[in-house]
């Protein structure tokens, strides 16, 4: 069974930020995640939409036709 949710490290990783940057980004609400006590875990399919939903906000109208899949490619939709 594929997980459909990571930790902070391979969170970091999968969008390509330090570990720390990520933890600064949960602190200020910046980023979806899932609290479970100390724990911090991110649903990849939330990852992907929010690479594409930044990706997008970048370059209006320009990236509209694609998202992020987790594969490290881009798909068209």
């Amino acid at each position: 069974m594929d997980a459909k949710t990571v930790n902070c490290q391979q969170a970091a990783k999968i969008i390509g930020i330090s570990y720390w940057k990520l933890l600064e980004m949960c602190k200020k609400g910046e980023i979806p995640f899932i609290g479970v006590g100390k724990l911090r875990l991110f649903r990849i399919e939330s990852l992907e939409k929010w690479l594409s939903d930044k990706e997008n906000q970048s370059c209006p109208g320009q990236n509209e036709n694609f998202e992020y899949n987790y594969s490290s490619s881009l798909k068209r939709r």
